[in-house]
């Protein structure tokens, strides 16, 4: 008997086996702008008294190999003011997310900060973003890159071109700009619950200038016609 194909993996659910960790260098490359941001920000944060474990927090964790150092450049601010005190590291991502490979990389990878820091324990959280994630008034650091422009769902098709920006389509940039604003005030609610009073959070993300121009415009647009030529071709379907 044939084997059966397995199905395509249903929105939402990432694919396993280490696949977007394998093709996120970009990623990775834009959320090196904010690392040297994390040893100032945890300098001035307020760390509380006593010897209760410190909670930060990854949020938009995917498959890890992104979080390893930021999360260990974290680790080193806060030893070099903390003591030894034990450190709760919490990746979050929704339930959708390949926590396997996540915590395999935080495991295994050579780069992983659980060699260097037997201080601190990694722990998931599968929660998205755009909610609480963690108890109220405890985290003293959080950290997240490459991520807020994920939306919480997609409002509706797109005409014109993949990329909503750059399409024609009026009512879908309104009613895409209408959910990436009540997405980010749900992040920032959710972060505003879960901090400690003095805590800190660094944020790395795409944005636009005053004009609308993001710089990645023509990248797009060179996607689109490549999307577009498949499709006349017959070599991809909707």
């Amino acid at each position: 008997m044939a084997r059966s194909k397995d199905p395509p993996p249903k929105a939402g659910v990432m694919a396993s086996g280490g696949e977007y960790a394998r093709d996120s260098a970009t990623q990775r490359g834009a959320a090196a702008i904010g690392f040297d941001l994390i040893a100032s920000a945890i300098e001035t944060a307020d760390l509380g008294a006593g010897d209760a474990p410190l909670l930060i927090a990854d949020f938009g964790a995917a498959q890890g190999t992104d979080s390893l150092e930021p999360i260990r450049l974290a680790l080193d601010a806060l030893g070099r003011r903390s003591d030894g005190r034990p450190v709760l590291c919490v990746h979050t991502d929704i339930p959708g997310n390949d926590f396997t490979t996540l915590c395999e990389t935080l495991e295994e990878s050579p780069d992983s900060y659980v060699r260097d820091h037997p201080e601190a324990l990694a722990l998931m959280a599968g929660r998205s973003l755009f909610g609480r994630c963690l108890p109220a008034g405890q985290l003293r650091f959080g950290w997240t890159a490459s991520t807020l422009h994920w939306l919480s769902s997609a409002p509706g098709p797109v005409a014109g071109h993949f990329f909503v920006q750059l399409s024609d389509d009026a009512d879908a940039r309104r009613a895409y700009a209408a959910r990436s604003a009540h997405d980010w005030r749900a992040f920032l609610d959710g972060r505003a619950a879960e901090l400690a009073p003095g805590a800190a959070v660094v944020i790395e993300d795409v944005a636009m200038d005053g004009d609308g121009v993001m710089g990645s415009e023509e990248l797009f647009n060179r996607l689109n016609d490549a999307l577009l030529e498949l499709g006349e071709k017959r070599l991809l379907s909707a």
